[in-house]
């Protein structure tokens, strides 16, 4: 049998980590962005932390959406600054996604 005290206390949990999220994503100035934008952000910081440089063929392969939808959303991210194509010193036919400074 469930306890109503409990599934209340999970319910409580999960508005209070919503509410933190919401405050981080304020914070970093992101709040407005659709949850394609925020999955590609996502993708790219956690690659460059392991030490990786992602390509658009690269995250069209991590996130699992139409090419057109993600192009769309990555040049968004581009034209608004949030985000730069750098050439790959490795392949000078290949660009590299990160966050710009």
């Amino acid at each position: 049998m469930v306890n109503v005290g409990d599934v209340m206390s999970e319910f409580d949990r999960y508005i209070k980590f919503t509410e933190m999220l919401n405050d981080a994503e304020d914070e970093l100035g992101i709040s407005s962005f659709s949850g394609v934008e925020k999955e590609i952000i996502y993708t790219i910081v956690k690659a460059a932390q392991n030490g990786e440089g992602l390509s658009f063929e690269d995250l069209l392969q991590r996130i699992n959406k139409p090419r057109a939808t993600l192009y769309r959303h990555l040049h968004s991210l581009v034209d608004s600054g949030y985000l730069a194509k750098k050439r790959d010193p490795r392949d000078a036919r290949r660009n590299i996604l990160a966050i710009a400074n």
